[in-house]
């Protein structure tokens, strides 16, 4: 069995889809799929089996682009989830997350707990909202009591699920970037700001990923982790940043498809 992790990082999980249509077309079958955060749609879109002509239809139309972002009245979020739901109702043909024909699995954050939330059935709108409720951005959601964010804040990939939900091998796609700089010096305040505060959060997802991963693809390797590369989550609105990320997902799991194939013996 083989089990495929997509992590968060906004815009750039068309990374995601990269890396998965170069397993698909190389006759690597994936069984399960694991995901949190903006990678969560991805993982439902590949799921259903949504051509890749119909996703870049969707997303590589301004128009539907700009409609994405519509203002949100209500308390705790800028931005209402309604576009993202009607996304997802335009391009997957079932509602229901165990009706999918690849299984699903998502991962929240519950911040009334301090834990992850695991979801396994449901609408599928409803699943990828909360698991892409980003602080601030989008309101929180409410379950049995309890408030569920973007799974990404508590665990942006969830390897450890992957490999607990299942007995497979697991190949798990980080968006994460270099921390180390070998350049010099940091370029100014805001970049060290920016560094100290992430610097924990980025050493445990690492660790996450090395502890439970059969395989671990790295399409961002070549770009420094700083203020600038995280920036990248906020590109959808960016025609020609998602298809960069898109082809350095095939690039990646192009080059090391002989790994993964032995690894999967």
């Amino acid at each position: 069995m083989v089990v495929l992790v997509m992590t968060g990082g906004g815009a750039k999980a068309f990374v995601h889809l990269g890396v998965y249509h170069v397993l698909q077309e190389n006759g690597i079958k994936v069984d399960h799929i694991v995901s949190t955060s903006s990678g969560s749609l991805m993982a439902v879109l590949v799921a259903a089996g949504v051509s890749n002509r119909k996703i870049k239809k969707e997303f590589f139309s301004l128009r539907r682009r700009l409609s994405w972002f519509l203002p949100s009245l209500k308390q705790f979020g800028f931005f209402s989830m309604t576009p993202l739901k009607k996304v997802i109702d335009r391009l997957v043909p079932v509602e229901r997350l165990e009706d999918l024909p690849i299984p699903v699995t998502l991962v929240a954050s519950n911040i009334t707990k301090l834990c992850d939330h695991i979801i396994t059935k449901g609408k599928i709108a409803d699943a990828v909202c909360t698991t892409s409720a980003y602080p601030l951005l989008y309101k929180p959601v409410k379950y049995r009591g309890d408030l569920l964010i973007d799974g990404g804040i508590l665990n942006s990939e969830p390897a450890d699920i992957a490999k607990k939900l299942n007995k497979g091998k697991v190949i798990t796609i980080s968006l994460t970037s270099p921390f180390d700089r070998k350049e010099g010096s940091l370029p100014n305040r805001m970049e060290i700001v920016y560094r100290s505060l992430f610097y924990y959060s980025e050493m445990s997802r690492r660790y996450n990923a090395d502890k439970y991963s059969d395989i671990i693809l790295y399409p961002l390797k070549n770009k420094w982790y700083c203020l600038d590369t995280w920036k990248g989550i906020f590109e959808f609105y960016n025609k020609k940043a998602m298809k960069k990320y898109y082809q350095l997902g095939r690039k990646e799991a192009s080059e090391n498809l002989d790994i993964i194939r032995k690894v999967l013996k």
